[in-house]
Order: C-alpha cells, then sequence, then structure tokens
C-alpha cells in the first residue's frame, strides 16, 4: 500500500483501444475497486485545476496525452493559472513539419493519441511550460529478471 487511499481517481477517456496487459491489472487491491465510484477524468481534471492555487500543479501524463490535451482546448485560461509543469513518460524527435521544431514520436502513450499528443507538447512549448519528458531510450535493456528483483516487494 502506498498510503494513498484520498487520492482521487478517475477513469480516462478511450483513446485508442488496446488490449489490457496482465501487469496493468496485478495489483493487490485492484479487485475490491468500485468502479461506480470512479469519476471520469475531465471531472476530476477541472476540479484540480479549479481548487489549485496559481501556478502550483505538476501534470504528470503516464499513459495517453488526450484528457490532458481536452482540458486545455476546454479550459486553456485555467489550465495556464494553475499549471506549472508538465512532465511526460512520451517521447519527442525534432520536425522542420512542426509546429515548434519538435513532433511527438512512436512512443506508446503518443501513440494512443498522436494529435492529443501532439497538442499537449505544442501547448508546453507555445505557453512556455516547463516540460520534462521521459523517453522510453532513458531506459536502459535490462534482462528480465533484474527488472523483476527491482520490483519484488518486502515486508
Amino acid at each position: 500500500r502506498l498510503g494513498a487511499g484520498s487520492v482521487p481517481v478517475a477513469v480516462g477517456s478511450v483513446g485508442t483501444p488496446v488490449p489490457p496487459q496482465p501487469h496493468e491489472y496485478a495489483l493487490e487491491g485492484y479487485k475490491e475497486v468500485d468502479k461506480a465510484r470512479l469519476g471520469s477524468a475531465p471531472e476530476l481534471m477541472l476540479y484540480v485545476l479549479n481548487t489549485s492555487p496559481p501556478a502550483t500543479l505538476t501534470v504528470v501524463l503516464i499513459s495517453s496525452l488526450r484528457d490532458f490535451a481536452d482540458a486545455i482546448d476546454a479550459h486553456g485560461e485555467l489550465v495556464r493559472r494553475a499549471v506549472c509543469s508538465v512532465c511526460v513518460m512520451g517521447g519527442l524527435e525534432q520536425s522542420e513539419n512542426a509546429r515548434f521544431g519538435w513532433a511527438a514520436d512512436t512512443s506508446v502513450n503518443n501513440s494512443f493519441d498522436m494529435v492529443g499528443a501532439q497538442r499537449v507538447y505544442d501547448w508546453c512549448f507555445g505557453e512556455g511550460v516547463p516540460m520534462s519528458v521521459v523517453s522510453r531510450f532513458a531506459v536502459p535493456l535490462l534482462p528480465m529478471q533484474l527488472a523483476r528483483s527491482f520490483a519484488e516487494r518486502t515486508n
């Protein structure tokens, strides 16, 4: 347990359907989650944006960027007021055709919705919002057994 029982969780948009993999749901307590209590990502984002002091939110995007792109489009001024930085597990590549010289690459989180991903990256560049992008190339190729050993739980 992470001790984060009071952290609100919401269901994001569908994006590009991808069959779920077992590792995505092999979490203690997952089966006990009451899905009826989960709100929608747009509702939760709007609530957080409205209740946060100016320039205090760091948005961490570890899957599809679609919902944040939608928040930018629907509530641009509010997003700009509340967000101080964005961290994306995704990727960029230089492109002469991209608005700011950088295009969303083929990383899986971008590929869930390439238009949404590009919208987020362009917004950060255009608004001057600090952005950290962690690429799949930031992780060395490790033997799976070693990776599993990092993830083993201890009591």
